[in-house]
């Protein structure tokens, strides 16, 4: 139902970045419980709402997160989910790229510097790319800053604690 929602807030108020925000990460949260190809589908559909998001307010820096997230689950696509992407939508979408990623993170942060999840995300790819020094500084600041900024945030900490126990010293 969020998505019908944040779908009804792009009608009723098309030109404000909000509504275009909302629905990206409404998609997004449903992209995580579907198969290769509908998260495939919906992957495009994401892109295009952060882009208008970003395009009518780029101070948001949930906006630069979902389009850094959107950049990680495309740049990662296995084998098969590239043939899926090849039969179904005509290719992968273009763009993609772990460093875009970074660079949108490192926007978010800029921005929301007290956001618990975009260190914790950022954290998790820095990892995932074997920058080690840089992802323990991410989910360090993680750690450390109060648990104000979501009702999530005691569990990005624990996740981030996680982590951070798995880096190589």
């Amino acid at each position: 139902s969020a998505v019908a929602h944040a779908r009804d807030a792009v009608r009723a108020l098309p030109d404000s970045a909000g509504p275009h925000l909302r629905l990206a990460v409404a998609l997004g949260r449903q992209a995580l419980r579907e198969g290769p190809r509908t998260k495939l589908a919906l992957s495009k559909e994401i892109k295009a709402e952060v882009d208008r998001a970003l395009a009518l307010d780029a101070t948001r820096g949930l906006a630069w997160h979902v389009l850094a997230v959107w950049n990680v689950k495309i740049a990662s696509l296995n084998l098969f989910e590239r043939m899926a992407a090849n039969s179904v939508l005509g290719g992968v979408p273009k763009g993609a790229s772990y460093e875009n990623a970074q660079q949108a993170f490192m926007k978010a942060v800029e921005l929301e510097p007290d956001y618990i999840n975009h260190h914790l995300e950022y954290g998790r790819l820095l990892k995932d790319l074997h920058k080690h020094e840089d992802a323990r500084r991410e989910l360090e600041k993680a750690i450390a800053l109060p648990a104000t900024s979501s009702a999530l945030d005691a569990r990005y900490q624990a996740e981030a604690r996680t982590l951070l126990e798995k880096l190589p010293r």
